[in-house]
């Protein structure tokens, strides 16, 4: 997730930030950038009133309601109404006197590369900078549509069709679906391509007709995927099963059944379930991960016997639901979890016309696969665990190389289509989030804003090291 790494980074302190050198025409010639942050980088306020229920510093200790106030009501009903609605992108926290940086730096740095930052909600013809703020709990569908709408009234403000697109984490997900499908829901998608009433047919061949749809409004000319999970991640299974703290030991706590209840999450799970556990002699178990009955049975996340305690009563029930509530629930997340995943990896035939950058991170020891116990089957260990992390031969199971929550596969996962729209690959360092603060990130995001997004060669099937921008390859 977004922000969860980053706010147990100690020393991240503002970055030093690129020099620009654009001129007014070079503004007035260029798209639009638009930054679309990852899961919990935009603020979310009580309406009418407008009170911070998340976004400051002292929402990361407060309340101590295992994170029950930023929960979605399970199902959602004219009963539970969910009084929530997004804020401001989050520039930076402050804990104690001491400041955060999330996304001011990088802002800060396009400002000093001659944009200028406006206001999405009004638009104007000389702004050239907009942050997106959106309810990050929803599916990524909602929010591809929301965001469909927001680039819309950018490109009719400034007369000009032209946008780039920043996205961090989970946002890749949200962009890549913009990109590909526009504003179509998720059935419309699927009804698009011809797959029935039934399952997605396993090759999706159909999807041909689906590549790049035209907008009338705008054009997507760079695509710009940071620290992204194209594949999913297993970490969002350890945090949906075990809760997250935000500062250890003394932060707010996120209960399992919270996180349950945000959207997005179901959609960053691993999109192949077939090599995801072992047991305690390195051999694989065949767990159907998109199998609702599976987790129920394994008692993970919501059902966990001592969440499921803790949902018994009124109250809870009210916000969280009975059992057969989650369980229709959990169904509908995960079977629109794995149409979305088949749906961005298939090849659309048609050429994407946007230009597609990626910046890749491998700095990180990362879950890959978690550990169950043959005669335990509510076990559920991963690469942390005494268990696990004592053994070289597990802990090799486990982890891999990425960014801490995507593996370097996936963010390398990407549909044909999209692989040959790729321009470049820039890998970067630092950790999932706080690779977006880093000077070396800043520049390069900068660079590839003011570069030409013709293509430059096939960098698709080229090793990382020899692919254009790659420091390594320098």
């Amino acid at each position: 997730m977004a922000l969860w790494s980053l706010l147990a980074f100690a020393a991240c302190f503002p970055a030093p930030r690129p020099a620009g050198a654009a001129t007014t025409a070079e503004s007035s010639r260029r798209p639009a950038a638009v930054l679309v942050p990852g899961v919990t980088g935009t603020a979310l306020v009580e309406s009418p009133d407008g009170e911070v229920r998340w976004g400051t510093g002292r929402r990361v200790f407060f309340p101590k309601d295992r994170g029950r106030s930023v929960a979605l009501p399970i199902p959602p009903d004219q009963r539970s109404t969910d009084p929530l609605v997004p804020g401001e992108v989050l520039m930076e926290l402050s804990f104690f006197g001491v400041r955060k940086p999330i996304y001011r730096p990088l802002v800060e740095a396009l400002v000093d590369a001659g944009y200028t930052l406006g206001d999405s909600d009004r638009p104007a013809p000389e702004q050239d900078l907009y942050l997106f703020g959106y309810d990050w709990r929803r599916s990524t569908t909602t929010s591809a549509r929301e965001l469909h709408a927001v680039l819309t009234r950018i490109a009719e403000a400034r007369d000009d069709r032209r946008v780039d697109l920043l996205c961090q984490s989970n946002a890749a997900r949200i962009c890549r679906y913009l990109v590909r499908y526009g504003d179509r829901d998720l059935e419309a998608a699927r009804r698009s391509a011809d797959a029935g009433a039934g399952e997605v047919a396993s090759s999706l061949s159909s999807l041909s007709s689906l590549s790049s749809p035209a907008s009338p409004a705008f054009a997507v000319e760079k695509l710009l995927l940071i620290g992204t999970s194209n594949a999913g991640s297993l970490r969002q299974l350890r945090e949906l099963h075990r809760g997250r703290r935000y500062v250890g030991g003394i932060g707010r706590y996120f209960g399992p059944e919270v996180l349950f209840t945000l959207r997005p999450l179901f959609d960053d799970l691993p999109a192949e379930s077939d090599d995801l556990f072992f047991d305690s002699q390195g051999r694989p178990v065949p767990i159907d991960l998109y199998d609702a009955d599976t987790w129920r049975a394994r008692g993970w996340s919501i059902f966990a016997p001592e969440v499921e305690a803790r949902l018994r009563d009124a109250r809870a029930r009210r916000l969280f639901g009975t059992v057969e509530d989650r369980m229709r629930y959990l169904e509908q997340r995960l079977r629109e979890a794995r149409w979305l995943h088949e749906l961005l990896g298939a090849d659309g035939g048609a050429a994407i016309a946007t230009a597609y950058y990626l910046l890749e991170n491998d700095s990180l020891p990362t879950p890959v696969r978690a550990m169950v116990d043959h005669d335990d089957p509510r076990s559920l260990a991963f690469g942390d665990h005494r268990a696990v992390s004592r053994s070289p031969e597990l802990l090799d199971l486990a982890m891999t190389a990425g960014d801490g929550h995507a593996t370097l596969e996936s963010q390398r996962a990407l549909a044909p289509a999209e692989r040959a729209a790729l321009r470049e690959v820039v890998t970067i360092r630092g950790g999932h989030f706080e690779a977006i603060v880093q000077p070396r990130t800043l520049a390069a995001i900068v660079r590839l804003l003011g570069e030409s997004s013709a293509p430059a060669g096939d960098v698709a099937d080229q090793p990382a090291g020899a692919r254009p921008g790659s420091p390594r390859s320098r």
